[in-house]
């Protein structure tokens, strides 16, 4: 909890503490606050944020006879020596669609199950022979009880397939019932 002070600017508990000299009760009442000169502070939610902003706290406000956390809705990005707004966007979506990637992990059944339907099944035999690595890929596609969507071996065979990295998390989605 935040507790703000006669000049408006807003401190914790721990904070108070450390700078009196006096000993405070474990549970603090009315007269204490009264004594430290301070309002409590009530949470608030953040407000919606749109795509690329986020909620900064500013503070607090009346609300009702109470005080609350008062919050503004910022940019997430904002121009720079080193980079463009659209510059930041655009490696912020990178790194996210990278994350989401690296946690994409569906069952081998489902992933067949989601190939099967989309029509590159069939043609999964033929693209493993076209590589050097035939047996190894061979041992995961028929005995990988999990397959991730970053496996190396799951790479090299989406590619022999020739598809393109939003087809490919299109089937592990699909795979993922999320689709």
């Amino acid at each position: 909890m935040k507790y703000r002070n006669q000049d408006g600017s807003l401190t914790t508990k721990s904070q108070i503490k450390s700078a009196t000299n006096m000993s405070l009760p474990k549970v603090w009442k009315a007269a204490t606050l009264e004594s430290l000169g301070v309002d409590p502070v009530l949470a608030s939610p953040k407000p919606e944020l749109g795509d690329y902003e986020v909620a900064v706290a500013d503070g607090a406000v009346q609300s009702n006879g109470n005080w609350v956390e008062a919050w503004k809705v910022v940019p997430m990005f904002t121009a720079t020596e080193d980079a463009t707004v659209d510059e930041q966007i655009a490696e912020y979506d990178a790194s996210r669609l990278q994350r989401r990637r690296e946690g994409m992990t569906v069952s081998n059944l489902d992933l067949r199950l989601a190939m099967n339907e989309e029509g590159v099944y069939g043609a999964v035999e033929g693209a493993m022979a076209k590589s050097t690595n035939t047996t190894e890929l061979e041992i995961h596609w028929n005995f990988s009880s999990t397959v991730n969507r970053l496996d190396a071996w799951v790479l090299e065979i989406t590619e022999a397939l020739g598809l393109d990295d939003e087809k490919v998390d299109e089937l592990f989605s699909k795979a993922a019932g999320e689709v």
